[in-house]
């Protein structure tokens, strides 16, 4: 009896032990939706530097800024970026995403708008000129 009485002890105590140990919160997974980006900049590399771009709205259309501080901006000369796959991207006047695999001498559009830059997620423009992103 004494026999019993213990095992039955040692199990409640172990299960009310088990009950009391938290475990940590997960980590909150990355979005897989699309998210506006506030300040419309993401990174790349030019030349082997960190680089910032964002689209900058001139005239009624966009240009494509570039800066290597995130605080002071110019237009970049060929109005062109790379994508993380080191593809040729641009944005034409009626903000539509082209991409070249052959240095810019054949242009495609890319009908999603989308592409991957080198922080590892993907990045879109909508038709007002507005930068999306979600994780890839």
């Amino acid at each position: 009896m004494k026999r019993c009485l213990i095992i039955v002890l040692s199990v409640l105590i172990g299960t009310a032990a088990q009950a009391q140990v938290k475990k940590a919160p997960a980590k909150a997974p990355a979005p897989k939706t699309w998210s506006l980006v506030k300040n419309s900049t993401w990174t790349g590399s030019h030349e082997g530097k960190k680089v910032w771009y964002k689209f900058i709205q001139r005239n009624g259309s966009f240009v494509l800024g570039q800066s290597f501080d995130n605080s002071k901006w110019s237009v970049t000369p060929h109005q062109s970026w790379h994508d993380k796959s080191g593809k040729l991207l641009r944005l034409t006047h009626d903000k539509r995403v082209e991409i070249s695999e052959n240095g810019g001498a054949k242009w495609t559009n890319l009908t999603d708008r989308s592409w991957k830059a080198e922080d590892g997620y993907l990045y879109k423009v909508d038709a007002e000129g507005k930068l999306w992103r979600k994780k890839a």
